[in-house]
Order: C-alpha cells, then structure tokens, then sequence
C-alpha cells in the first residue's frame, strides 16, 4: 500500500517529497514498550506514540534494542525518535524533547526475604550500609540518584548492567541488594517470571518524574517537534489519550 503523505506537515525526512516518516528505537521494558504476540512493537508508549504519529499524518519504523545502543544511534542519526526518556542537561546537548507525556515513579525492589533492608529508610542509609543496587546503564533515576551515583565514595554501590532482566538475576543470586526498576515494569517482569511472591518494593520513595519523548538534532528540526507536541495536545483533547491510557491501568 502507499505510505501516506502529509504535504502540510513537517516531516522525518530530509525532502518534503518523501514519505513522513519517523524511525522509533524501543526496547524490552513492559508495558511501556515490548514484542507483542505478532512479534510486532507494542505497549503503552508505542500505542501513544502511533496515535499522535496518526494525528500528523505520519507513519512509524521501529528498531529494537538495548537503551545504551539506541541512544547511540540516535546521536548517529540512524534513529529519530527514543520514547521513555527523561530530560537532563547532557541529552540536550544532542536531542530535543516533546511535551511530557506521561509521568513514571521508579521504585527500589527487593527479596521478599531480606527483611534486614526495612531498617533503611532513605536510599543514601541505604548505599552508606554497603549495599548494593542494580541499574541499568544510561538510565536516569532524577537527580537525588544521579547525585548519589556521582559521590565517589558510593560510586562502588552501583552495579550497572545493560538490561532490566540482568538486574532481577542478579538480585535472585544475592550478588546485589536491590534493584532499581519503573514500578508498572517491575511488576510485569515480576509477574511474567512467577517471582511475585519472591520480590517486592522497599518502602524508600524516589518520586515521581515526567517522561519525553527524545528527538535526535541530526535528523529532526525543531518546528517537527512543535508538530509532535500539538498532535499530541490534539489527542489529549479528544479522549484518544484517555482510552490509551485506561487500557494499561
């Protein structure tokens, strides 16, 4: 079939005669963003994403990956757009961001059975005790935890790993404490792995943060984004947003 144009639109490409489209990197982070049952992208983020996508006339590829190899290429210009991602100082050296689109809370998960964390009750008690917590390279976790993770003197408490599911081994295998993991995504993998009844969250709250969507400067302009962000306000307005987003609740 013909891919749809939208003339009077600003486009993912370099020519106005081309194709709108946007190249989508996403990774294994249910139910933001997973491989369906059809072996096709699916989740809350991509769902959101396709419907504002719609809204411009456009059309999507996607490219799976793990978050470290995605931002590369997104600095590379072989990808558009990243969704699911946080604002900082350093990602806007090479990326603009939408509006926010939805908030996420990440949480700190635990064995069920080390019943010794509950004595800690904020996260730097918590590394100051030597324990260790498992993250996910290039995630950011807000600035109390960047701030922690860039204290020399706790740097030793951070095991990275490149993937979530890596996190949840070792935290099985005793070989870290605790993990930190979007609290939706946690639960998923949680439920997904039958590991219920073996983790669960720490009562340490590391709030709430908003989440953008990531457009690379190489292949995307500015005025692009300022049609992304009125697509968006466009399904917020007419309940297309709401109805994404009661399917995952």
């Amino acid at each position: 079939t013909e891919v749809a144009k939208a003339p009077d639109t600003p486009v993912a490409t370099t020519s106005s005669v081309q194709p709108c489209i946007f190249r989508l990197g996403y990774e294994a982070w249910e139910p933001y963003q997973y491989i369906g049952v059809d072996q096709k992208a699916a989740g809350l983020d991509i769902e959101l994403i396709q419907a504002i996508v719609s809204e411009m006339k456009c059309q999507l590829e996607f490219r799976q990956g793990h978050w470290s190899d995605l931002i590369v290429a997104l600095k590379k210009g072989e990808l558009d757009l990243l969704p699911g991602a946080s604002k900082t100082t350093a990602r806007e050296s090479f990326a603009y961001f939408s509006d926010s689109y939805r908030n996420e809370k990440f949480v700190l998960f635990i064995r069920s059975t080390d019943t010794a964390l509950s004595q800690f009750a904020t996260l730097p008690e918590l590394l100051a005790a030597g324990k260790k917590v498992g993250i996910v390279s290039d995630y950011y976790y807000g600035e109390a935890v960047a701030t922690l993770y860039n204290d020399a003197n706790l740097k030793a408490a951070f095991v990275e790993s490149p993937l979530s599911e890596l996190n949840l081994k070792r935290l099985q295998d005793e070989e870290i404490d605790a993990m930190f993991e979007d609290s939706l995504v946690g639960g998923a993998m949680l439920r997904r792995k039958g590991l219920s009844d073996q983790m669960g969250q720490h009562t340490i709250d590391l709030g709430q943060s908003d989440v953008y969507l990531m457009f690379g400067k190489n292949t995307i302009s500015e005025a692009q984004v300022a049609a992304f962000n009125q697509a968006l306000q466009k399904i917020q307005q007419n309940g297309s947003y709401q109805a994404i987003l009661a399917k995952y609740q």
